[in-house]
């Protein structure tokens, strides 16, 4: 499949239809790559191969982290440091110390941490069908507000309220484009196989 602006994304599959091969041919991006894919009988991946992918993150060292969990398939301690589960399932405290709160449709509503420079505490409002309506940090005002068309965000706005009255920051359309960005740049998104942004380069159309 070949893009407005010149980038083409390659598919193979095998004869039951699974993606056995994603490939990227970037403009302007000297570094095209590819994953293949291998499958048990189950059609479970059990193995990724990458070519010529620099994107990818490499960790600076190893490292181990232990996890015990509880007959829920619940994390109870993640690297020695306990969690804590509501009725719902939702975790109410992490390993990282923070703590957390729901509405009782079991939407996140608030968050808060405490660090040696103090406690913070975030909170989110929602529309009436539940919706991501803004970002407020207690004691500071609110952060960001959000606007959709349908199910979709389509822009953020500064802490102004009602949001028709705040300052635009970020604007997005549907994939395979985002953007702009804040230097109105438009980029064109790079997906995984499994549809998640795999990363962002900017289009050649804008």
């Amino acid at each position: 499949m070949t893009y407005g602006n010149g980038a083409r994304v390659d598919y193979g599959f095998d004869g039951l239809g699974r993606l056995t091969g994603l490939g990227w041919d970037l403009p302007g991006f000297s570094h095209d790559f590819e994953y293949n894919f291998e499958f048990n009988a189950a059609s479970q991946i059990t193995a990724r191969h990458s070519l010529g992918d620099i994107t990818s993150w490499v960790p600076a060292a190893l490292t181990t982290t232990s996890y015990s969990a509880n007959s829920l398939n619940q994390y109870l301690t993640v690297g020695g440091a306990s969690q804590s589960y509501d009725d719902n399932g939702n975790v109410t405290s992490d390993h990282k110390g923070r703590s957390f709160t729901y509405s009782p449709e079991s939407v996140l509503t608030s968050i808060t941490q405490t660090t040696t420079q103090g406690t913070d505490t975030w909170e989110f409002g929602f529309y009436a069908d539940n919706m991501r309506a803004f970002t407020e940090k207690q004691g500071v005002g609110k952060q960001a507000v959000y606007y959709y068309d349908g199910d979709q965000e389509i822009a953020e706005f500064d802490g102004g309220w009602p949001v028709e009255q705040g300052t635009i920051k970020k604007r997005f359309i549907r994939l395979p484009s985002m953007g702009p960005t804040s230097h109105g740049t438009v980029n064109q998104a790079v997906r995984r196989e499994n549809g998640s942004v795999h990363f962002l380069f900017p289009s050649h159309n804008d």
